[in-house]
């Protein structure tokens, strides 16, 4: 009995014509203009004993053809042909939808409230004796007709969003009560997402899904400012349109967002170009096992660079705010700590190589090597509240002060560069600060 009394009231409330809004066109192209193309422009729910899903579907070139509508499940199982509109008296069989004159077309089938969140998918297609046309899949359901009107049309009237949402509750409820679907599962539990100006997960642009489900595979043409970066705007709202939080997440971060409790809109937008910054190392307690740094010629405007010399290394080019630099060049090197059971470090330069004090007693050099084993990899550093540092190497010779493994700034007016030397010379060498990347 109380099943009669809803459809009835659906009925009543809603057996008005189209109410179309529009959602993502996916065309057919074609290699002549003059060819037959289809496509399924618009969706829209038919409101009598039950709630039918629509379909504006416009064709050109189509005279000689006949033009109908497939509909498919989510395993792609053929359900029904969709009825055209000119057998429906209420709605007509053409509207104009984005300034297209387009055939309508009704699913022959209703859908229960308790499986709004059901999704269908429908082919267009132009047929001429065996010569065939068809338009992509296009998916859709009446949970994301809902929100769509809800969050995304302009101008809908306050009763029909009150029905909207009344709708949405009785749908959950039902389908907890109905179909036995847990909490976790039901209709209440799905959100609706949309993309402006790209597409997501499946090459679509909206849809309706469900908590814990991951939105990846984010793309679009958007044109980002130079110096800027590609970022997301994740707005979230409840189904009243009312924002609850917004998130600007950088693209090269993107490793997808988990639909939560409410449904989102994301939106491309740009973001300053990202920024690692280092900090001079006062203390000791800054390092340590895993950290990144920069060694830094503590009263110039170099750093260590990534080019390994024949038997030193270069030196980039660098900009100080007080304590701070800004990494903003690849050419500068950034070392990974790797700590010793005495204490030590080896300073890592990529994965599996390390800076080397090969010179021993009689060459200055500070080359690259693979194997960790070697004692000329192991330094000791030593920072003081200045920000000068000592990066001393280990070598079981360095009590007589002969072995050259203490890292320095080399620099004269025609040349500049890191490299290791005795501890006791002094001769174009200048003292080196330490920088940590912040984390």
């Amino acid at each position: 009995m109380k099943r009669t009394n809803l459809k009835k009231a659906l009925a009543f409330v809603f057996a008005f014509a189209l109410l179309l809004c529009a959602v993502m066109a996916v065309s057919v192209s074609a290699a002549d203009e003059t060819e037959p193309t289809v496509e399924i422009v618009s969706n829209n729910v038919y409101y009598g004993d039950t709630m039918r899903l629509m379909y504006a579907v416009h064709t050109e070139n189509a005279d000689g053809y006949e033009l109908s509508v497939d509909i498919y499940d989510a395993e792609d199982n053929w359900l029904c042909e969709a009825v055209s509109g000119s057998t429906i008296e209420e709605i007509g069989g053409t509207d104009t939808v984005n300034e297209l004159e387009c055939s309508i077309f009704v699913m022959p089938t209703g859908v229960p409230a308790q499986n709004i969140s059901a999704e269908f998918y429908a082919v267009a297609k132009l047929s001429n004796g065996t010569d065939e046309i068809k338009s992509a899949k296009h998916k859709y359901s009446v949970l994301e007709y809902l929100y769509e009107r809800l969050l995304v049309t302009e101008n809908v009237e306050d009763e029909k969003k009150t029905l909207y949402r009344s709708l949405l509750e009785y749908a959950d409820v039902a389908d907890r009560i109905l179909n036995k679907t847990t909490e976790a599962n039901a209709v209440g539990s799905y959100h609706y997402v949309k993309v402006n100006n790209g597409t997501m997960n499946d090459s679509v642009n909206a849809g309706v899904y469900k908590a814990g489900t991951v939105i990846e595979s984010l793309s679009t043409d958007f044109t980002v400012s130079e110096g800027k970066v590609l970022a997301w705007e994740i707005v979230e709202y409840d189904n009243e349109k009312n924002v609850k939080s917004t998130l600007v997440v950088r693209d090269s971060e993107f490793a997808g967002y988990t639909v939560g409790e409410y449904s989102v809109i994301i939106t491309p937008t740009e973001a300053d170009a990202e920024k690692t910054v280092a900090r001079l190392v006062t203390d000791i307690s800054q390092i340590g096992d895993g950290k990144k740094i920069i060694i830094v010629a503590k009263d110039y405007n170099e750093a260590m660079s990534t080019e390994q010399k024949s038997s030193n290394r270069g030196v980039c080019s660098i900009t100080k705010d007080g304590d701070t630099i800004t990494v903003d060049s690849d050419s500068i090197q950034i070392i990974t700590l790797v700590a010793q059971t005495d204490g030590s470090y080896l300073l890592q330069i990529d994965e599996g190589k390390y800076l080397n004090a090969s010179g021993g007693t009689s060459n200055n050099q500070l080359k690259t090597t693979t194997d960790s084993t070697l004692s000329t990899v192991c330094f000791n550093i030593l920072v003081d509240s200045t920000g000068t540092a000592t990066i001393d190497g280990i070598s079981e010779m360095d009590n007589d002060k002969l072995v050259r493994d203490v890292i320095k700034y080399y620099k004269t007016t025609s040349n500049s560069l890191f490299n290791c030397y005795a501890s006791t010379y002094t001769t174009s060498v200048h003292a080196i600060s330490i920088y940590v990347i912040e984390e």
